[in-house]
């Protein structure tokens, strides 16, 4: 397995041409995962594998332009329910993740 002790990943909110942000590994946390809001064309994030949870759904409802979001093998995220706001998402994955509730889908926008 690959480790990799990067813990400060503010660097990215200065990249605001960014379309694909791939961010992996237990040093990923909610409290250190970027703030991405400067960057209007963000179109895909995943979060898989990592060590965020549910916090890290309003840094990502902000950033309105996402259309696939994937938390898969995260048991810290159990709700979707704040992702409804985002007008372009059209792809989720949530694969063995702890989210019981799901009829909140019925909401999304697409």
């Amino acid at each position: 397995m690959l480790t990799n002790n990067v813990t400060d990943f503010s660097p990215l909110e200065n990249l605001t041409h960014l379309v694909y942000v791939r961010l992996q590994g237990d040093n990923v946390t909610s409290d250190n995962c970027p703030d991405l809001s400067k960057n209007k064309g963000l179109t895909l994030i995943n979060l898989s594998g990592s060590s965020v949870d549910d916090r890290v759904l309003d840094k990502l409802t902000a950033l309105t332009s996402l259309e696939s979001i994937t938390f898969e093998s995260n048991m810290n995220i159990t709700t979707i329910a704040p992702l409804k706001d985002l007008p372009n998402l059209r792809e989720l994955r949530v694969q063995f993740c702890a989210i019981t509730d799901f009829t909140v889908i019925n909401d999304f926008p697409t």
